[in-house]
C-alpha cells in the first residue's frame, strides 16, 4: 500500500484544482481577445439584480465544484480552507473582469458564488458524516 504523502500522490491530488484554477483565470482574457479596458466595479445594486444573481445556476454549480475540488486538495480543516480559498478566488476573478473589455465586475455576482460554496460545504459535511 502506498504512502498517502508521496510526491506523486500530492501531485495527483492537487492537479484537478490546479487545472480548474488555470482555466478560470484564463477564461476572461481569452474571451476578450486580451483586449484591456478600464472599467470600474459595480458595488451598488437593486433587489431585482440580487434576485437574478441568486438563480445564476452557472455560478452556483461552478463555484460549488471548485469548492469540492479544493476540499479534496486540502488535508486539515479541508472544507473551511476550501470555502475561504474559493471565496477569495471568486473575489479576485470579479476584480480581474474589470480589466477586460468583455468582463463585468459586479459585487452581486458574489452571491451565487457564496451560495455554491455553501451548498458544496453542506454536501461535503453531510457526506463526511454519512461515510
Amino acid at each position: 500500500m502506498s504512502d498517502v504523502s508521496t510526491p506523486a500522490n500530492k501531485l495527483i491530488r492537487r492537479l484537478p484544482l490546479s487545472i480548474l484554477i488555470v482555466l478560470a483565470l484564463s477564461y476572461e482574457p481569452i474571451r476578450s481577445g486580451f483586449v484591456l479596458a478600464n472599467q470600474s466595479c459595480e458595488l451598488l445594486t437593486d433587489w431585482e439584480r440580487v434576485q437574478g444573481a441568486i438563480f445564476n445556476r452557472r455560478h452556483v454549480i461552478a463555484y460549488g465544484l471548485l469548492c469540492l475540488a479544493a476540499a479534496a486538495t486540502f488535508r486539515e480543516n479541508r472544507i473551511l480552507k476550501a470555502a475561504i480559498f474559493i471565496f477569495l478566488f471568486s473575489v479576485f476573478l470579479e476584480f480581474e473582469q474589470s480589466f477586460f473589455i468583455t468582463g463585468h465586475c459586479r459585487s452581486w455576482d458574489l452571491i451565487p458564488n457564496i451560495l455554491g460554496i455553501g451548498i458544496a460545504s453542506a454536501i461535503f459535511l453531510i457526506g463526511v458524516r454519512v461515510l
